[in-house]
């Protein structure tokens, strides 16, 4: 999708190649297959996801965030309160590429369907530049407010691709 050595680099997976990577994505894909993203339909197994979701409501200028559960890669990176506080916001410090990496979430919202991503980028927080590497699932969700999306992170590994900070940046 972006060419290397760019701010940020976006590679089509396969959803199974997810599943295989991380416990995580396979439960995620097994409740989505259940009920389709119809949150209310499986509530117990949305509730079970939520500290690995961040949920968003896509719109045409950014997707404002409506939860950042605590064992993501965004809590990860910024720590709990960030987390904690993020909902209705668009983007987070020092992460040039939100509208970016939002475009999708149209996309598999309109498609109904996960869509499977490795994402690299750089993340510029407290005047230090930190190459960061993950996975993300990405799922359209229904929920009682409308149509939103659950994205499932985790940090990168393995050849050739970069892990997570190994001491993860806190803003100020």
């Amino acid at each position: 999708m972006s060419r290397p050595g760019a701010a940020l680099e976006i590679e089509d997976l396969t959803v199974e190649r997810l599943a295989a990577a991380s416990e995580v994505f396979a439960q995620a894909l097994a409740w989505h297959g259940a009920c389709l993203g119809q949150a209310a339909e499986s509530a117990e197994g949305f509730e079970a996801l939520l500290p690995d979701l961040q949920l968003f409501a896509p719109a045409s200028e950014g997707a404002p965030y409506l939860h950042c559960g605590l064992r993501t890669t965004t809590a990860l990176i910024y720590g709990r309160e960030v987390a904690l506080a993020v909902a209705g916001r668009r983007t987070l410090p020092g992460e040039p590429s939100a509208l970016a990496l939002s475009a999708v979430y149209g996309e598999a919202a309109a498609a109904g369907r996960p869509i499977a991503q490795h994402v690299r980028l750089a993340l510029t927080l407290d005047d230090m530049t930190h190459l960061v590497a993950y996975h993300r699932l990405v799922l359209p969700l229904s929920l009682s407010l409308g149509p939103a999306v659950g994205v499932v992170t985790r940090f990168a590994h393995g050849p050739g691709r970069p892990a997570g900070p190994a001491r993860p940046p806190r803003p100020n």
